[in-house]
């Protein structure tokens, strides 16, 4: 399973875990393991839905709480970025969500392995809420992460996606624009291969996925923008 999450075959790992996972009993430790892999596979071949499904089997498991932090705070950050990708419209799914994306610390020795995703989730978000102050703070702590701890080639997918992010701030938020400039780049991400696990900065959605959501938020602010604009017009 991880091999073919790892070599970009998620829907053919995705019928293996399906197939398997009846053979993991609920009170095993490699229960969660397993499911983590199918989670991501399902995540990388854009089932959210089951990706929903599995969270909620993860969480009605009785040993849930008895995981180690570590684990449980791997579980909410799936689920936060779930929750974006997918919300639901619960207020307290959504107020949960606000409160994870805006305390969870975005650099952490224990939270190695996944302090990228949660630097590009906080952005994601704050550009969503177009909230300009969180955004260019999120800003200066990507810049600051990738000059500290991407240095190394196998995280050239993360420094790629990146700069892709550093874009829409560069071209003031312009959809066209940073789709046309961030071409390039998106090649570069495509070809790029997976950094394998030594390296540890696990893609929960693969980049490309993030880039196609990052451009659809842009291009909903643009449509917010424009109908407020005619909407004041018709008021003059």
């Amino acid at each position: 399973m991880y091999a073919h999450l790892q070599c970009r075959q998620a829907k053919t790992g995705l019928a293996l875990a399906e197939e398997y996972f009846k053979d993991f009993h609920y009170s095993s430790g490699n229960w969660f393991y397993f499911l983590e892999t199918y989670l991501l596979l399902a995540l990388h071949a854009r089932q959210y839905g089951q990706g929903v499904e599995l969270l909620q089997q993860a969480r009605k498991n009785p040993y849930y709480r008895k995981q180690r932090a570590a684990a449980q705070q791997r579980w909410e950050l799936y689920e936060a970025y779930v929750q974006f990708v997918r919300p639901e419209p619960s207020p307290l799914k959504m107020r949960h969500f606000a409160q994870f994306v805006q305390t969870v610390p975005d650099y952490s020795r224990d939270k190695q392995g996944y302090n990228v995703a949660i630097l590009i989730l906080q952005f994601l978000y704050f550009l969503q809420r177009r909230d300009i102050e969180g955004l260019l703070a999120r800003l200066e702590g990507l810049r600051k992460y990738e000059q500290r701890h991407l240095r190394d080639p196998a995280t050239l997918r993360s420094q790629l996606f990146f700069r892709l992010l550093l874009m829409t701030v560069k071209e003031n938020f312009a959809s066209d624009a940073c789709e046309k400039k961030g071409q390039p780049l998106l090649e570069r991400l495509r070809a790029a291969p997976l950094p394998g696990q030594a390296y540890g900065e696990i893609e929960i959605i693969p980049y490309e996925d993030l880039w196609d959501l990052t451009l659809g938020i842009l291009r909903q602010l643009a449509a917010e923008d424009l109908a407020a604009e005619q909407t004041a017009r018709n008021r003059v």
